[in-house]
């Protein structure tokens, strides 16, 4: 049992020092700017805002595509919109960034953005609001939003 753990420990100190990350961005070039959302954005691909100064920072000066999802613990519609909103945006593998901002706890957002119905999605793309919603949507009509908002034409999906 011993010569196979020393083994182990030989091959495993066989193997290259740089991250694996930096492996698979070289050996798949689509995974490359997965690298940048990790590094860079320095959050994951659904987030929760609660202030002005989050806000500004990781929407408003994000490079990449943010929805910004205007919900409240109390609301029925938000509770079945959110999860299809998060799926989706996973889906999009950082094409797409989504923050969740409760507007009972961040209500000067709400107000900044004239949020009036929960939920209320709004697209950002560099600062800009470029597509908003009030309500339900079905699944079609999410990916035609989010579409939208990366700005990728229909005919590339």
């Amino acid at each position: 049992m011993f010569a196979r753990a020393a083994r182990l420990v030989h091959q495993a100190a066989a193997l290259p020092k740089r991250p694996l990350l930096d492996l698979a961005n070289k050996q798949h070039g689509h995974l490359r700017n997965s690298r940048f959302l990790c590094y860079e954005a320095q959050r994951p691909l659904v987030f929760d805002v609660a202030t002005t100064e989050e806000f500004e920072e990781h929407v408003l000066r994000s490079t990449i595509p943010v929805i910004v999802d205007f919900h409240a613990d109390w609301c029925g519609p938000c509770k079945m919109l959110g999860p299809r909103l998060e799926q989706k945006v996973q889906g999009r593998e950082g094409a797409v960034l989504m923050a969740k901002v409760n507007i009972d706890e961040a209500g000067d957002l709400a107000d900044e953005f004239r949020v009036s119905a929960v939920p209320t999605v709004i697209g950002f793309q560099n600062g800009e609001v470029v597509a908003e919603f009030q309500g339900m949507i079905d699944d079609d009509q999410i990916d035609e939003f989010l579409d939208q908002v990366a700005d990728v034409p229909a005919a590339e999906q």
